[in-house]
């Protein structure tokens, strides 16, 4: 079953700061219950990337937080483009202006940002996020510097149980400006997970015009299968479904690795050079043994780095 293997992972998740200027309800960084905002400082930041390009690994995911709250961000992006890795971010885009959407067209990166957004509207947008406004504006601005409308951002949509009923409103809103869309369920928070009822509605009344809505409009619908049972989306099966830790490590703003950025299962820290290695073989050998999805342990409490830089 393990005759595959891998030197590195594919994907290196970086939480570059914890800081962030909306409240969402179901933010998994929060409920990690660090206490303070840090930072990884642009100087570790390069060392990591560094000794990313060395092992290998394709590509690089920009997370926080707020990513456009760090201060050297776009020099972050530059920099990772200049090594070559595959690239993709996640913001809300309150913060986009004109002058940072034209240096993201210069870098040539905008179709590879991901803007969150749970509604088409303030009223069902703002239940579970906040500013709908600023973040709607912020995408069109993104969208009018993308080259096409194929392009553009895409659109990440967190299924709750306060939008799931407006996804093909959510979807086909958002249509006009981009043509890809990934949708995640709320994971780890009770109050806004489906009920037993409203999964079996999404899934047998949903989910097929979802389909048939893309085929129309010939959109890129991601993250919820039409083949499998709601079940098997929520990761029943532990090495079919999640490849967290064996494909993908995560670095969280204060410098701990983690499998995945929704359950911080504490792995080590990042103490330099070499880390991402050591840490990376000690995160696939318990994937390898794992008969629980890392979620599950996602209370453990996690050893603090001494690294920790504002």
């Amino acid at each position: 079953m393990y005759n595959i293997d891998l030197k590195s992972p594919l994907l290196l998740v970086l939480e570059v700061t914890n800081e962030c200027n909306l409240n969402c309800k179901y933010c998994y960084t929060k409920k990690r219950g660090e206490k303070s905002i840090f930072s990884i400082p642009f100087e570790i930041l390069r060392d990591i990337l560094l000794e990313a390009k060395e092992l290998e690994i394709f590509d690089i995911n920009i997370a926080g937080g707020e990513p456009f709250l760090y201060p050297s961000i776009l020099e972050v992006i530059e920099l990772i483009k200049k090594l070559g890795f595959g690239l993709s971010m996640v913001t809300n885009a309150t913060l986009i202006t004109p002058e940072i959407a034209q240096r993201l067209k210069e870098l040539d990166v905008i179709q590879y940002i991901q803007v969150s957004f749970d509604g088409h509207n303030e009223k069902i947008h703002n239940i579970t996020r906040c500013d709908f406004a600023r973040a709607f504006n912020g995408f069109k601005m993104l969208v009018e510097f993308a080259d096409s409308i194929e392009m553009a951002p895409s659109v990440g949509i967190v299924i709750n149980k306060y939008n799931f009923r407006f996804l093909l409103d959510i979807i086909n809103y958002f249509s006009f400006y981009t043509r890809r869309f990934h949708l995640m369920n709320v994971m780890l928070s009770p109050e806004f997970s489906l009920s037993f009822e409203e999964k079996k509605m999404l899934e047998n009344e949903i989910i097929p015009k979802l389909h048939d809505l893309a085929v129309e409009k010939e959109l890129i619908i991601s993250g919820i299968r039409t083949n499998k049972s709601f079940n098997e989306f929520l990761l029943q099966n532990i090495h079919i479904d999640c490849l967290a830790g064996f494909t993908m490590l995560v670095i969280s703003s204060s410098l701990q690795f983690y499998p995945c950025d929704i359950a911080p299962y504490y792995l080590g820290c990042y103490k330099g050079y070499g880390s991402i290695k050591q840490v990376y073989e000690y995160a696939k050998q318990l994937w390898k043994k794992r008969d629980k999805a890392w979620c599950e342990d996602f209370f453990t409490q996690p050893k603090l780095c001494c690294m920790h830089i504002k």
